[in-house]
């Protein structure tokens, strides 16, 4: 087995002071200080995650068609604008 000692990762965040004393992440709204703990954001992915599986279960129980692929969305927003 062959082992490889990795420097530490260090990464550039840009931030901007807005209003003064609160520090975001780039043009975003992001604050500066959620960066370090991802858990809350984690957590809110996750639940929103379960509520869409809760969702489809019910769709699929009601018999409507849930599992539209990408393409057959882009297509069917394609052809609205075409409509508009």
């Amino acid at each position: 087995m062959t082992t490889v000692d990795l420097e530490p990762l260090t990464v550039s965040i840009p931030l901007r002071e807005d209003p003064p004393g609160v520090f975001r992440v780039g043009s975003s709204r992001v604050l500066q200080e959620y960066l370090a703990d991802p858990e809350p954001f984690d957590r809110y992915l996750q639940d929103r995650e379960q509520e869409s599986g809760a969702v489809r279960r019910q769709l699929d129980g009601a018999g409507v068609v849930s599992r539209i692929g990408k393409q057959e969305l882009l297509r069917r927003a394609r052809a609205k604008e075409l409509d508009s």
